[in-house]
Parts: C-alpha cells; structure tokens; sequence
C-alpha cells in the first residue's frame, strides 16, 4: 500500500485566506511513521510543485518515494488496488482516482485518524 496525497485544496486551502491544512500534515505524517507506508505527493499543477511542497510539509519524512504530477503516466500506472488517496474530490469526479482502493476527502481522513488513534486500527 502507498498513500497518494494531493496539494491543492487538501493540504493548501485556497479559500481566501489560503491557510496550510496543518492538521491533516501532522496526521498523514503519525500514519506513514507508524506504519511505514510509501507516501506519495502529487497535484495537477506539475512535478516542480509537487517537489516543492513535498519539501515545505514532510522535509524529514523518510517515507516520501515520489512527488510528481498527477498526469505522469508512471505514477498513474503505479497505482494499485492496495493504494490510498488523500483527495478534495471525490472518486468519481476524477478519472485519475479510478484505480485506488480508498480514495479520502480531507475530513473523512482526520476523522478516521481521530478513531483510529483512540482505537489502534487504521484502515
């Protein structure tokens, strides 16, 4: 399993005034820590991005394997039934999600992190 996460507007919010979704950052990063899971960043605004914010949100998380475009055939091919998304739209909006296992807006990733945390079961 690997954890795909998308930049914009999941963990940059636009809404003005743009903010930086903090919460979901620290979540995303107790979950790959605590069970070592490949993370992933992505966004439709390009690699460059991707890179760049991968570096400002998890510049000391061993487990980041990628930061890449959404449109990058190698990414998209790399995606596995097994694999998790962490995404501001829903699965079926998006022909990019269609492979993924689980696919997560923002808020339903916190909640289940909250449960998760008190429960000692992720996904």
């Amino acid at each position: 399993m690997k954890l795909f996460v998308d930049i914009d507007d999941t963990l940059i919010m636009h809404k003005l005034p743009s903010s930086f979704n903090w919460g979901l950052v620290d979540a995303i990063t107790k979950f790959v820590r605590s069970f070592d899971v490949p993370l992933v960043i992505w966004s439709g605004t390009g690699e460059d991005y991707a890179k760049k914010y991968s570096n400002v949100f998890f510049p000391i998380v061993k487990q980041v394997v990628a930061a890449g475009a959404k449109n990058n055939p190698v990414l998209l091919d790399s995606v596995k039934s097994t694999d998790v998304a962490i995404d501001d739209r829903p699965k079926q909006t998006r022909d990019y999600l269609k492979n993924f296992g689980l696919v997560y807006l923002p808020h339903q990733f916190l909640e289940l992190a909250e449960e998760s945390w008190y429960n000692k079961v992720w996904i």
